[in-house]
Order: C-alpha cells, then structure tokens, then sequence
C-alpha cells in the first residue's frame, strides 16, 4: 500500500516556495501600493514612490495663487494634484555666494498658464535637482541632489551657504546637476 501523503521534504519545499512568492509580492507589489502623504520635508520619498506608478523623471510644481503643487511627468503631463497652502520660496545660489530668489517663466499645465514658486525634479532613478527653499519661519530648507532620503534645515541665509561650501556641493544654479 502506498502512502497518499505528503513526505517532509515536499511539505518544505511548498511552504518555501510560499514563502518566496509572499515576499516577491509585498517588497514588489505590496510597496508600490503604499501611500505616503506629502509634506515638504518627505518630498524626495513622495517622488521616489510615485516614481513606481509612472515614470522616474518626475517633477512638483508649486502654484501659490491656486495653493496646488502639481506631480507632472517630463512633458508637463499632468498626474497629480497636491493641496498647499504655505508660501514656500526657492532660491539659487549664484556664483558671488548670494542666494537669490529663483524666477520661473510661465508654464502650462492643465491649461493654466503660470509662473511657479518652484519646481522640483526626480531626474532619474536616483538623481533629484538641488532645491533651496526659504519659508515663512525663515527656515532655510536645502536639499541635496545625492542624499536621497535627507534634507537639511537652517535658521539663517549664512549658515546654509556655510554649509553648502564646506561640503563642497556648491550648486551654482539650483537644478540639474551638471
């Protein structure tokens, strides 16, 4: 008479592969279904996870009369739309170490034409634009193009551009990296 039983062995084997298939799904599936609520300071994990709907060239773009920050795709195609009401402004740092507000030439997205407050970019899977911003605290935001998950926080214009040459990431225009 036969044994119509599983042995030991076949029994491991199906709760491994089991176990192999849950993983796959919730590092792979299950994470990309994760909704991470915007906030200034998580906007490169914001990007990082939209990035795994759409596309990783990405960017937000802030329209302070209407208080919409817009997730666009490269071709400014609109995705998403984000309700902020704080004012935020961008600067750049300039070659005379001088931060100076950043201006923008209008845009289109979603037929509204406009000048935003600012835009930032995920230029590639693991590349953002540099980004300084100043609030209404007068807290100085700058984040990095190559600490992914970070951002650093200042109380004054001076500390900022300290910080920024003594690290060496001198960005002398905030956007893309050269």
């Amino acid at each position: 008479m036969k044994n119509k039983g599983f042995s030991l062995i076949e029994l491991l084997i199906v709760i491994s592969l089991m176990g192999i298939v849950y993983g796959l799904y919730f590092f792979t599936v299950g994470e990309s279904k994760k909704n991470i609520p915007f906030s200034i300071e998580n906007m490169k994990q914001y990007l990082n996870n939209a990035s795994k709907t759409y596309s990783d060239r990405l960017k937000l773009v802030y329209y302070f009369d209407k208080q919409i920050i817009y997730l666009v795709d490269d071709k400014n195609k609109l995705l998403e739309t984000i309700e902020y009401k704080k004012q935020l402004t961008q600067y750049v740092l300039k070659q005379k170490e001088l931060l100076e507000v950043k201006k923008y030439k209008s845009i289109e997205i979603d037929g509204d034409y406009f000048e935003p407050t600012f835009i930032y970019e995920k230029i590639n899977k693991d590349i953002f634009a540099n980004l300084i911003l100043n609030n209404t605290k007068n807290e100085w935001l700058y984040f990095n193009t190559y600490f992914s998950d970070s951002y650093d926080k200042f109380k004054n214009e001076s500390e900022l551009i300290n910080f920024i040459k003594k690290k060496n990431y001198l960005p002398m225009y905030a956007g893309k990296p050269e």
